[in-house]
């Protein structure tokens, strides 16, 4: 079995949390998104992993993945430089060879925790 794509892996996973914490069509920040994804991994001390995510580096990987279909859904960024860039999470028709150039059928995903995630 060969391994998936894992900036495909990462897009999964964060369009995932993001749907089931803020919902599908919706917008949030960077900083939504950090704090989200802290709450969800329950530490003692969120510092720890989430103090390490930046938002700045989270934002110019979201940037750079606006527009990409995966699983039926894509980001698209709304640019504002006076109170920060806005994301926005929502469903489009997907296509049939939507990720074929990076995942076959029998692969499975797993996973990422939040060190792992490229931002």
């Amino acid at each position: 079995m060969r391994a998936e794509d894992p900036e495909l892996a990462a897009i999964r996973e964060v369009f995932s949390h993001w749907e089931q914490t803020f919902g599908i069509s919706s917008t949030c920040t960077t900083h939504q998104l950090i704090e989200a994804a802290c709450h969800k991994e329950q530490q003692v001390d969120t510092q720890d992993v989430c103090g390490a995510v930046s938002s700045r580096r989270l934002g110019k990987w979201l940037s750079s993945i606006s527009g990409r279909v995966v699983g039926g859904k894509r980001i698209d960024v709304k640019h504002d430089p006076k109170h920060g860039n806005k994301f926005f999470l929502h469903a489009v028709a997907s296509t049939p060879d939507e990720g074929a150039a990076h995942t076959r059928g029998d692969e499975t995903e797993r996973e990422l925790p939040l060190d792992e995630l490229p931002f």
